[in-house]
């Protein structure tokens, strides 16, 4: 049986073993080179990478020279699907794993929960995005359509949040640098 969207036992690795690059969890439809099963795993499940590249910016390619990097339609559809899977699952360092250790963040939320609209910095945004997530008792992102500038690296993800009952149309916009990572990200509510 193959898990499902809202599946309780998918876990997600911890950022040790995402440092490690030892386990990443794939979906039928995410292929990548040097990846085998793990032993006694069923398919699309657990994966040991060997001689893999590291994963930044899943879905994302550099084109020609460092300053064209850019996505396919399918390739921001598949980030933002992983993207929001990852909310669904409340695993923050999953979602921070495409992210520059000096990003800034700018959400109205954030203002509400740490005194500040804007965050500073990978560490200082897992602080947040944990506070945060300890308010909220029931969460759901779907991702209703992706829009990406390539000009500006920018990939919006407009997406319905249901959040403790209640439902919103959100757009976070994610600013790329040449090498696929999050350097900017900015969070617009009610578009």
């Amino acid at each position: 049986m193959h898990p499902t969207r809202r599946d309780s036992r998918i876990r997600y690795p911890s950022s040790q073993h995402i440092k490690l690059r030892r386990i990443l969890l794939l979906a039928a439809d995410l292929p990548f080179d040097h990846v085998t099963p793990l032993e006694g795993c069923p398919d699309y499940t657990l994966y040991r990478l060997r001689g893999a590249p590291p994963l930044r910016g899943l879905g994302c390619r550099s084109v020609g020279t460092r300053d064209d990097m850019t996505m396919t339609r399918e390739q921001c559809e598949k980030f933002a699907t992983i993207w929001a899977e990852a909310w669904n699952h409340r695993a923050i360092d999953a979602v921070l794993e495409h992210f520059v250790e000096d990003v800034v963040f700018t959400s109205p939320t954030a203002a509400a929960v740490v005194g500040s609209p804007v965050v500073r910095g990978k560490q200082a945004l897992r602080a947040y995005w944990t506070t945060a997530l300890r308010r909220i008792t029931s969460l759901h992102f779907t991702v209703d359509r992706v829009l990406w500038d390539p000009a500006s690296r920018e990939l919006a993800i407009v997406y319905t949040s249901e959040i403790n009952g209640s439902a919103k149309r959100v757009s976070e916009n994610l600013t790329f640098n040449e090498d696929g990572r999050v350097v900017t990200a900015e969070v617009f509510h009610g578009v």
